[in-house]
């Protein structure tokens, strides 16, 4: 990763000294992180490696050099996996780098079932840290039980020095959640929880309630699940709306979880791709869009990208390969055959192959590595017609047509098989 710097920061190694030469030694500073600082202050640039930035952040914040503190701070925040999110935390909390912490610390919520099987910081947690995590309701877990297989795995790592934190980790666990089966056949016969007054006592009255021979039913609120949908713009009483809504599976329940300061684009694509929603295209009122917004799920904040080569509405879009396919659509005058590509990662939009038809309003989805779109309209006529794009190839294949032609249709890739839903024969205008 490379970072220019304003031209100010060189001032600590550039200066003129007008009491003569004077020598400056770092004994605890390795040469080659030296090097890259004063290589950073002749030419303006920094190369971050996963072997050098912990001591290259160290030194930022020593020498006080905001350029190759963000170079580090981003290289962090792009590389963040299970195996060293928690790493990455406890280096934003120490440094004070209060962005980069937040996103560490949600990445952890997310995919704590994956840092705690890879993770070898997670058994190094303190407790009262542990205990911030797994009290929290977006601790991401498909099951409650694997919180309490988490606490076991974190006990049984130094249970001598450990054993005691037993109850006050056990508290969290929402046993209300777990199948009585589970409280029985495995819980139960654990021993560190038969073995610790505090966790039998909860487990019986979880077990009073879930029999129900308690009065009253607690409530428990369940964890954030671990997929959810979300419905994004669209229209309110005939006008854009500005809203995003998710369905959470377990409540069986839609909730509004964001508000935008304005309505969303009409008629435009959106598809999530790591952590990100895009919003491609679309129009507002008489203005066709060639613009992509991205809403960073975990910050919250909407961000415009790198912008298409020709305005769309009713595009399809899809995800293949970290990568988003936006197809046909239609202004004010033509329905598009045309199809482009965008890659996050150098922000730029290509042209791929043209589809064999004109299409606007389509259904689209990926399968085994190829792009499949569906039906849609041309002027005043809905399509049956479907075809598939091989990036390998840069073709399009017609395949075989649907019995109904279907607008506004709704593709979904499940079980090896392609699915279309939406009422038919449906004419747009």
């Amino acid at each position: 990763m490379f970072l220019k710097p304003p031209i100010s920061h060189r001032d600590l190694f550039l200066s003129d000294q007008s009491s003569g030469q004077q020598v400056y030694s770092f004994p605890d500073l390795s040469r080659n992180i030296m090097e890259l600082i004063l290589e950073y202050a002749y030419t303006s640039s920094v190369v971050v490696t996963e072997d050098n930035v912990v001591e290259l952040l160290a030194a930022a914040d020593r020498f006080a050099v905001p350029g190759i503190l963000q170079a580090c701070c981003d290289f962090l925040q792009q590389t963040l996996c299970p195996k060293n999110c928690i790493k990455t935390w406890k280096l934003a909390d120490h440094y004070k780098i209060l962005d980069l912490k937040e996103v560490a610390y949600l990445y952890i919520l997310q995919h704590f079932e994956e840092v705690v099987e890879v993770c070898a910081d997670f058994q190094q947690l303190p407790v009262e840290e542990l205990v911030e995590l797994i009290r929290k309701d977006e601790l991401n877990v498909r099951k409650e039980t694997f919180v309490f297989e988490a606490i076991l795995r974190w006990v049984k790592f130094a249970p001598e020095d450990r054993r005691g934190y037993m109850g006050t980790l056990f508290a969290h666990v929402r046993l209300l959640l777990i199948p009585i089966n589970y409280l029985v056949e495995t819980m139960c016969k654990d021993n560190l929880v038969r073995n610790n007054l505090q966790c039998v006592n909860m487990v019986i009255s979880a077990m009073k309630v879930l029999h129900g021979s308690s009065v009253e039913m607690p409530l428990t609120s369940t964890r954030l699940p671990s997929h959810v949908l979300l419905a994004i713009g669209g229209f309110e009483d005939n006008y854009p709306s500005d809203k995003m809504e998710m369905y959470n599976v377990r409540k069986d329940c839609w909730k509004t979880v964001y508000k935008n300061p304005a309505p969303f684009p009409e008629f435009s694509g959106c598809v999530y791709l790591k952590g990100n929603i895009y919003c491609v295209g679309g129009c507002h009122a008489d203005h066709y869009l060639s613009s992509v917004i991205r809403f960073n799920l975990a910050t919250q904040t909407w961000k415009e990208v790198g912008t298409m080569h020709k305005a769309r509405c009713y595009v399809s879009v899809a995800v293949l390969n970290d990568q988003i396919y936006a197809m046909g659509g239609c202004n004010k005058y033509d329905t598009f055959k045309t199809a482009e590509r965008f890659n996050p990662d150098t922000n730029q939009w290509t042209l791929i192959a043209p589809m064999y038809e004109h299409r606007a309003d389509a259904g689209s989805a990926t399968l085994h590595g190829k792009v499949y779109i569906c039906g849609g309209f041309l002027m005043d006529d809905a399509l049956s017609s479907c075809e598939c794009y091989n990036p390998n190839t840069n073709q399009w294949t017609l395949i075989t047509h649907m019995e109904t032609a279907r607008t506004a249709a709704g593709v979904i890739a499940y079980k090896d098989q392609l699915y279309v839903v939406k009422r038919a024969k449906e004419t747009c205008s």
